[in-house]
């Protein structure tokens, strides 16, 4: 992903930053924010950029009372190696994207995203 000229260098620092994160760190943009030179506003725009591209999947999931689950930001670099292997249609890219999160988000424990 660190080749894929759509990316700015930011998204490409939040990418790395994130995929150093473990499953079921708490992660949310004041870490991000906190972990980042750039104030709230740029680390929002990089976290869209990586979203608008599939590298990042933050989803919260309503619980049947009504309340949410906690989040969960799923980090990947499938759309990077689709790309690599030829698939550049942004949709299919998106749907194996949706799919593999689905996949991780269903081993969530207990109050998942999914």
């Amino acid at each position: 992903m660190f080749t894929d000229s759509r990316l700015s260098a930011k998204a490409m620092g939040m990418f790395a930053f994130l995929s150093t994160c473990a499953d079921g760190d708490h992660v949310d943009e004041q870490v991000v924010t906190r972990a980042m030179r750039d104030g709230v506003a740029a680390v929002r725009t990089g976290l869209r950029e990586l979203e608008q591209h599939h590298y990042l999947v933050r989803a919260r999931a309503r619980r049947p009372d009504g309340t949410f689950s906690r989040p969960a930001w799923f980090v990947t670099d499938l759309p990077a190696q689709l790309r690599a292997a030829g698939v550049d249609n942004d949709e299919l890219v998106a749907a194996k994207v949706t799919e593999a999160f689905e996949a991780w988000a269903a081993d969530l424990p207990g109050d998942g995203a999914a």
